[in-house]
């Protein structure tokens, strides 16, 4: 039986790396396993056919780290956000209600990333397919993909949804990445870049696709 990507876990070090933890501080015993990493979704041992996909880790102003991640192993595909919750374990926000909202005809694919500017606000990025697509042939760079971007004021409780790439049912647009803070300081509001174009026949082909940059601060600005 196939399993593929079948936990979405989390382990913190502050040390560089010398020792690592779970969210609530236990130690973990070294190598780490899927039996004592910090289980966000999932388990760690499957019961039946799984493809969890993570994203990036991003911290808010009062520390809290924040997961994105999504899963491709039944229809709609969904994605989520968590954050580590003192004696209740990662609660967990899915993406998919506030996309459905404004696109019912749409499923989130993939997970993206996030990222909390200069004012806490969160950002986040994800690729959207037609929510009938199956998963097999929606894996990579389907034609119906699309970028759009999630904006929250309130760490998940409400989010304002923005339709990134101009709609293209011929060609994909996929691969999203957001800006992320290589400084101690923060981002004020973060661009946005996204893949327009096919993803070829193998792995081996010589591609010329777009690269397409957002101003999200502009983009913003205009509501």
């Amino acid at each position: 039986m196939q399993q593929v990507g079948y936990a979405v876990g989390y382990m913190k070090s502050t040390d560089r790396a010398e020792s690592w933890r779970r969210s609530d501080g236990e130690q973990i015993a070294l190598p780490a396993t899927p039996d004592t990493i910090d289980i966000v979704d999932g388990a760690a041992a499957p019961d039946g056919t799984t493809d969890f996909r993570s994203g990036n880790v991003a911290v808010d102003s009062q520390g809290t780290p924040w997961i994105v991640y999504g899963q491709q192993h039944h229809q709609p595909f969904e994605a989520w956000i968590a954050r580590p919750v003192p004696e209740r374990g990662w609660q967990k926000i899915s993406l998919l209600p506030p996309v459905q909202e404004k696109w019912p005809d749409r499923a989130v694919k993939t997970s993206g990333n996030i990222v909390f500017g200069a004012d806490d606000t969160m950002y986040i990025a994800a690729t959207t397919v037609n929510k009938n697509v199956e998963a097999k042939t929606a894996a990579w760079g389907h034609p119906s993909a699309e970028i759009v971007l999630l904006v929250s004021k309130n760490r998940g409780r409400t989010f304002q949804v923005y339709e990134i790439s101009p709609p293209d049912p011929s060609t994909p647009n996929w691969l999203p990445n957001l800006e992320r803070p290589t400084r101690h300081e923060p981002i004020d509001v973060p661009s946005l870049i996204y893949t327009h174009g096919h993803k070829g026949t193998t792995n081996k082909e010589i591609m010329s696709n777009d690269v397409v940059w957002c101003d999200v601060a502009a983009l913003l600005a205009k509501k």
